[in-house]
């Protein structure tokens, strides 16, 4: 009886240790193209493949919660979503930039809108790791 509880800590210290390499490995922040010189090179009337070969797929780039509503909204899952017209509306941010660029029916950009991102909320370790762990389930 006790061989079975120690195995059943042991296989429980291996998920945790496996859920906490997943969620801080390398792969867990995925890298960002959202520079000042990308932002600057995007434009209206550019297809959404050009936007996309600059940017990367619209996402959420961050490393923590923001205090910003817009991004907060991103890393909640609104990457794409349609808006009045027909037009599609995609956004992405990091810790540092946000841009939105609503494409129309052809695929070509019509409105584009940058802004600073939020101020990364402060945690713990503890808090950043379950944040982490959420956000890579959520993907």
């Amino acid at each position: 009886m006790q061989r079975k509880k120690l195995l059943g800590a042991l296989a429980g210290g291996l998920a945790l240790a496996g859920i906490a390499a997943f969620a801080l490995g390398p792969w867990s922040a995925r890298p960002t193209r959202l520079t000042r010189e990308n932002l600057d090179r995007i434009q209206v009337g550019m297809n959404r493949s050009e936007v996309e070969a600059i940017l990367g797929p619209p996402g959420d780039y961050t490393t923590g919660p923001q205090t910003d509503p817009l991004v907060f909204a991103v890393q909640q899952g609104h990457v794409q979503y349609p808006i009045a017209d027909g037009l599609l509306m995609c956004a992405w941010a990091d810790d540092n930039e946000a841009i939105w660029v609503s494409f129309d029916d052809s695929k070509t950009a019509r409105e584009i809108v940058t802004c600073p991102a939020g101020t990364k909320l402060n945690q713990t370790p503890l808090e950043n790791l379950v944040w982490r762990i959420r956000r890579g389930l959520h993907r």
